[in-house]
């Protein structure tokens, strides 16, 4: 049952109605956004450590944690490698610590291989200090799509992520992405196969600070309030084309959050590279799973 509803998560993501989904209350992520939080601003300074052993052709990429309902927060950064994959990945975490917390909420960082395993878990739960550095040595492995995933902590929590080896890489938000100067502008979606509506939500910014593109170079709007969405920013993509990419294109996007649903929301630096990745997507007995670990749970049934 555990497989199947592994599989059915991902397709009802796809086919289901975005504006109606409900989150629980923010409150249920605990000490992640306790009410001394909202008023915490950790931030990163300016980088002085030393790249350990990763190349001057980095990629840098930052994010920081926004909290949603039901406690899910976190981000995914994929990237195809060469063998033997990334060999060495920088990670730099902000927080921050409120006096009234009950207990440290776990952060943590997991580094997938390219079959789906998990070769590597940082834990940053009990970080001391308002700024740390983390240098994570990756286990030889095979060429393909590596996956970082970003998970738990704070609300605000800053971080920036530093790898070398491929300019062929995506981030997505787990499930809400904030915006800043590194990730792509315009970010390339795509869309796959299966994708039978799609919604793109907008929380904070101006009017026009997002606006959705085809390939053809049609604008298909800007998220906005509707009598379906109510206060929230959506914008609702009804049959959408398959195996295409969307462009979007953010305006001053600090303090911007993006969130999408109906597809997996890598946001990447060039269509090309969006066709290349798929949104992580593996196919698996003619059905579009998550990626490598619903495309073995898929086989098993």
């Amino acid at each position: 049952m555990l497989q199947a509803g592994i599989i059915l998560a991902f397709e009802m993501s796809v086919a289901g109605n975005a504006i109606d989904a409900n989150l629980s209350a923010r409150g249920d992520a605990g000490a992640s956004v306790t009410d001394e939080i909202k008023s915490a601003k950790p931030a990163l300074t300016q980088d002085k450590s030393a790249d350990h052993g990763i190349s001057s052709d980095r990629c840098l990429v930052k994010s920081a944690i926004h909290v949603l309902g039901g406690g899910v927060r976190g981000f995914g950064i994929l990237v195809r490698f060469a063998e033997p994959g990334p060999g060495k990945i920088q990670i730099r975490r902000a927080t921050s610590f409120p006096k009234m917390e009950p207990y440290a909420p776990i952060a943590l960082a997991r580094i997938f291989s390219p079959d789906g395993k998990t070769v590597s878990v940082t834990e940053m739960t009990e970080q001391k200090e308002p700024e740390s550095v983390y240098s994570v040595d990756v286990p030889k492995g095979t060429a393909g799509i590596w996956r970082i995933s970003i998970s738990g902590g704070r609300q605000f929590d800053k971080y920036e992520i530093k790898f070398s080896g491929s300019k062929c890489w995506g981030v997505r938000g787990e499930m809400s992405l904030p915006l800043n100067e590194s990730i792509p502008n315009p970010a390339f979606l795509y869309l796959p196969s299966s994708v039978k509506q799609i919604a793109i939500e907008r929380i904070g910014g101006a009017g026009d600070a997002l606006e959705v593109f085809d390939e053809s170079g049609k604008s298909l709007g800007f998220p906005s309030k509707s009598a379906k969405s109510g206060e929230r920013r959506v914008l609702q993509l009804d049959d959408p084309p398959s195996n295409s990419v969307l462009k979007i294109v953010f305006k001053n996007a600090e303090n911007m959050v993006i969130l999408i649903d109906g597809v997996p929301g890598l946001l990447c630096p060039s269509p090309e590279i969006a066709r290349d990745l798929k949104g992580g997507i593996i196919v698996s007995g003619g059905m579009n799973t998550a990626g490598p670990l619903q495309a073995r749970a898929r086989n098993w049934m």
